[in-house]
């Protein structure tokens, strides 16, 4: 007796149901990417989402504190030179300056930073799509990179970002009417009573057919002063974290994202900023001095020794060291930075007893009769400075005589630096002699 396939045939009557389309979005992982970092600054993207999905930020202070531990070459303004901190304009990371830096790096999830006002991610997704009737069958993907693009100004509350689209690839037969919502968010901590001014905020939604067509998205993100609490409340501090938003329209499948940390402030003394300024201070910058530089020459050379062979320049320093240099300390094993402090301890008598004690009381006129001063490193301006030495700590200071216009410059430029970089007080930064002897 043969079979009756009635269970595949559709009713008499009724035309067989059409399959819906269904997709969901993924960012494509890369396991063997490794960026260059040490073991304890994991060149992670801090500020992700949550692992339950709700986005809901931690702390201000620990949000903070995460962005400090970022892997410190992903930070590439390297500010050194008078000529460098002559105000030019904003110095902006284009979008193929952005990707060299991460086929080079290839950093998952990973912001790069051109200076403190220019920051980025790359990252390549896909679209998966299906058919259902009603199991789901999967027919095609639509490969993309997506380059996200974050401005801030050294002369304006404000932040601007724009979305790249581009790298399309399709393979089987994708659902190219698929739409994909793009929005970035701007939120802030209720700690400093910061606030964004999202434009525009319903974001932007297009076919997969129309973002390959316009392939670019722009989002302003003014910022209010805020209450400028914390120690100084002239200077209208306030913390933001940019996010990106990426889902499939029609099923709310939505990429995971890595937000950003930033701020804004009107500190009185960061120059060229009369109306306030924002930026991406939290990975740490970096001044740079030549060695070979003439008119810093024995300034810098100390700086260099002290990082390199304290003990020819301060007795009883085994097991100790001075921070700050953009390398690995070897007593460490970590990075270890300078902060500034903007209201600092400015007495030189601690360091001038030194250079006496160790130098003899003439030790301000040179050998050929010129004019010398006690320099000392870290910097006077930081925390690490010999005033604010703690001698439970490995970390250290030293001091040496050197030409005093020397000192001056290396002085002048340090000062440019917190201003052109917008070094807060306790902002972190490193200091990268260049053309060093290799010993």
């Amino acid at each position: 007796m043969s079979a009756v396939l009635v269970a595949t045939l559709p009713a008499v009557g009724h035309a067989a149901e059409e399959p819906t389309w269904k997709a969901s979005i993924e960012i494509v992982e890369h396991p063997g990417k490794k960026p260059r970092m040490s073991a304890d600054n994991p060149a992670k993207g801090w500020l992700s989402k949550k692992p339950d999905g709700t986005g809901v930020r931690r702390s201000l202070a620990d949000d903070v504190a995460q962005a400090k531990r970022a892997n410190p070459h992903v930070y590439r303004g390297k500010s050194g030179g008078v000529s460098a901190f002559a105000y030019p304009g904003e110095d902006w990371v284009t979008p193929t300056e952005c990707r060299d830096f991460w086929d080079e790096t290839e950093p998952d999830g990973l912001w790069y930073f051109k200076n403190h006002y220019s920051a980025c991610n790359v990252e390549l997704a896909y679209v998966r799509h299906e058919q259902c009737n009603p199991g789901c069958v999967e027919k095609g993907r639509s490969y993309f990179r997506l380059t996200t693009i974050a401005r801030g100004s050294h002369t304006t509350r404000a932040i601007d970002v724009d979305v790249y689209f581009d790298k399309w690839v399709h393979t089987g037969i994708p659902n190219l009417n698929e739409k994909l919502y793009l929005n970035i968010s701007c939120g802030t901590y209720a700690s400093d009573g910061g606030a964004c001014d999202s434009a525009p905020a319903t974001g932007a939604l297009k076919t997969i057919t129309e973002w390959k067509a316009t392939s670019y998205a722009h989002f302003l993100d003014p910022m209010t002063p805020g209450d400028g609490g914390g120690d100084y409340p002239d200077h209208k501090i306030s913390h933001f974290f940019i996010e990106r938003t990426l889902r499939v329209f029609s099923t709310g499948d939505e990429a995971p994202s890595y937000g950003v940390l930033g701020r804004c402030d009107n500190a009185p003394y960061i120059q060229e900023s009369p109306v306030g300024g924002c930026s991406f201070p939290y990975t740490a910058g970096i001044l740079q001095y030549d060695y070979n530089a003439a008119e810093t020459k024995q300034s810098v050379e100390f700086f260099y020794d002290a990082m390199h062979h304290l003990d020819q320049l301060m007795p009883n320093v085994n097991g100790r060291f001075v921070p700050g240099g953009y390398y690995i300390q070897p007593l460490t094993d970590y990075y270890e930075p300078l902060s500034r402090r903007w209201n600092y301890n400015q007495s030189r008598y601690k360091v001038q007893q030194y250079c006496i004690s160790r130098y003899g009381a003439n030790y301000t006129t040179g050998p050929n009769g010129e004019t010398r001063q006690c320099d000392e490193y870290p910097f006077a301006s930081t925390a690490q400075g010999a005033n604010y030495e703690d001698v439970w700590s490995p970390q250290t200071w030293a001091a040496k005589p050197v030409k005093a216009e020397h000192n001056s410059k290396t002085g002048s430029m340090l000062a440019e630096f917190y201003s052109y970089d917008r070094i807060l007080d306790d902002d972190i930064f490193y200091v990268d002699i260049i053309n060093a002897p290799n010993d």
